[in-house]
C-alpha cells in the first residue's frame, strides 16, 4: 500500500477503533485519503502530516475522535481543498501551524468538535481564500475564543452503540469554589455532548461531576 498514489476511500463503513498511525506511510499518496462517517476513536494521528504530496481530500469528519487537532498536519501544504475534520470530538487550541496550508483554496472544516482558545491570526487569514460556504471553524464549537476549560470532555462508545459522555469539572481555587470560566466549560461540555450527530448515536448519558458547582 505505500506505493498507492490515489485514493483511499474507507467511509461509511462502522469502522471502530483508531485510526491507524502507518497510514502516515502512504507517502505517494496525492489524492483523497478519506475515512469520514465511521465509528473511529481516539486521537488524530500526528504521522499524518508526513502525507506531504496530498493535493486533495483529507477527510476525517463524522467520527468519535478526540484529543488535540496535531500541528504536525501543517506540513500539508500541498493541500488544494477539502481539510475536513468536522464533527468529532476534538479538544484544545487550534494549532498555528494550520496556517501553513496557504495553498488551500475549499473546503477547511473543523465545526462541530469542542475547540477552544483563539483562532491563531495564521489560520484565520486562510477563509479569504477559501470558497464561500466551505469554510467551517467557528459553528459547533461554544469554546472557540474562550479559555479552554481545565477537563475536557470525554467520549467513549458502548457495546450497544450509545456513547458515554463524562463531563468533569476540576476546582482548582484555594476555596473550592467555581469561577465562571469553570462553569461555563461545564456547561459548553454539556453543550457538546446535546450536539452529537443525530442518525448514528442512538442516545447518550451524561455523567457531571463537578465539586462546588451547579450547572
Amino acid at each position: 500500500l505505500t506505493a498507492m498514489t490515489e485514493a483511499l476511500g474507507l467511509n461509511s463503513n462502522s469502522h471502530r477503533g483508531p485510526v491507524p498511525s502507518e497510514l502516515g506511510a502512504l507517502t505517494a499518496l496525492t489524492r483523497d485519503l478519506s475515512l469520514h462517517r465511521n465509528f473511529l476513536t481516539g486521537p488524530v494521528p500526528s504521522e499524518l502530516g508526513r502525507l506531504t504530496g496530498l493535493a486533495s481530500g483529507l477527510n476525517l469528519g463524522t467520527n468519535l475522535l478526540s484529543g488535540p487537532l496535531p500541528s504536525e498536519l501543517g506540513a500539508l501544504t500541498a493541500l488544494r481543498a477539502d481539510f475536513l475534520l468536522a464533527t468529532n470530538r476534538l479538544a484544545g487550541l487550534v494549532p498555528s501551524q494550520l496556517g501553513r496550508l496557504t495553498g488551500l483554496t475549499s473546503g477547511f472544516a473543523l465545526g462541530a468538535n469542542a475547540l477552544c482558545g483563539a483562532v491563531p491570526p495564521e489560520v484565520a487569514a486562510l477563509e479569504a481564500g477559501v470558497a464561500a460556504g466551505t469554510w467551517d471553524l467557528e459553528a459547533g464549537n461554544p469554546l472557540l475564543g474562550s479559555p479552554c476549560p481545565t477537563a475536557a470532555p470525554t467520549w467513549a462508545p458502548t457495546a450497544d452503540g450509545t456513547v458515554r459522555v463524562a463531563c468533569t469539572l476540576a476546582i482548582a481555587t484555594a476555596d473550592g469554589a467555581a469561577s465562571s470560566a469553570d462553569v461555563e466549560a461545564l456547561r459548553g461540555c454539556v453543550a457538546s455532548a446535546a450536539g452529537l450527530p443525530g442518525g448514528r448515536v442512538a442516545n447518550f448519558r451524561v455523567d457531571v461531576a463537578a465539586a462546588g458547582a451547579a450547572a
